[in-house]
């Protein structure tokens, strides 16, 4: 058995950030990084991309964030939402499927009693969603 402080040293000694980890026989059971071995001494790190974003952010009572990468039953789970398609797996795919095209930032569409806002886009991808809970006399009105 190694010390973190041993393979750390050897790491930079042999300016590696990966080993193979072997049983007492010689057997592959694993591989260890360089950053497993720095999580392990300093806690875990940020991405490299910067800080990780949130999937799902709840403001209020009535407003949440979404990321639009988020699957589909992880939004029937965290806000009760049952959306189905059976050529999308992800709520930006399913509002891109909804409008019919990639929308703009700030592009806006009604959907089971939300406002729901494209608050992040690119050329590719819907990035992050706004809901917002349309007030029952609203929701009443517009059904008309």
């Amino acid at each position: 058995m190694m010390s973190l402080e041993k393979l750390l040293t050897r790491f930079r000694d042999q300016q590696a950030h990966l080993a193979v980890v072997l049983d007492e026989f010689g057997g592959n059971v694993g591989i260890v990084t360089l950053q497993d071995v720095i999580a392990e001494v300093l806690g875990q790190l940020p991405d490299e991309f910067g800080l990780e974003r949130q999937e799902f952010e709840r403001l209020n009572e009535e407003e949440f964030l979404v990321d639009g990468g988020l699957p589909l039953h992880e939004l029937r789970d965290l806000a009760g939402l049952e959306w189905k398609d059976e050529d999308v797996t992800t709520v930006g795919g399913y509002i891109v499927r909804r409008l019919g095209h990639l929308p703009r930032i700030g592009e806006q569409l009604r959907i089971d009693g939300y406002i729901v806002t494209v608050e992040q886009a690119d050329d590719r991808r819907v990035q992050q969603l706004s809901f917002r809970r349309v007030a029952k006399y609203m929701a009443r009105k517009c059904a008309r």
